[in-house]
């Protein structure tokens, strides 16, 4: 009797460690990261920013950017940034639509600089992150 007991308790107990992390609060352990990226002091029309961890683990965290902002919300359905140090890449279009050499529309438009990389700490609180490419040669 007492192994049923045992067996229907560790039953119990399952259940509701999981059930307790199926809710739809925001990742306790991330924040959000929002922010813009201009380029010769202009908004980026259309791109993306990934977050690469340098140290520990984890997986990259991508956004859009849309007229020169973005935003890694931690908002229960997807994680945002957890504290610590990233590799920030970030590419960048002129959003002009066009046909490219594959005969196939690319959307994005035209890239306007190579792939800009910096890194970053990352404390566990939200931040606006503004960064400002330029190239001396852009223009």
């Amino acid at each position: 009797m007492k192994t049923n007991q045992r067996i229907w308790g560790g039953w119990v107990l399952c259940v509701a460690l999981i059930s307790t992390g199926c809710g739809s609060e925001p990742n306790p352990v991330s924040f959000d990261v929002s922010g813009t990226v201009t380029f010769d002091g202009e908004p980026i029309p259309t791109g993306h920013i990934e977050f690469v961890p340098l140290r520990g683990s984890g997986d990259p965290v991508f956004a859009s950017i849309q007229d020169g902002e973005f935003e890694i919300s931690a908002d229960g359905k997807r994680d945002g940034l957890k504290p610590g140090w990233y590799n920030i890449k970030v590419s960048g279009f002129d959003g002009v639509a066009h046909v490219d050499d594959n005969n196939e529309i690319n959307h994005r438009g035209s890239p306007l600089f190579p792939q800009y990389e910096t890194t970053k700490m990352f404390e566990f609180e939200d931040t606006t992150l503004d960064i400002k490419i330029e190239y001396p040669d852009s223009r």
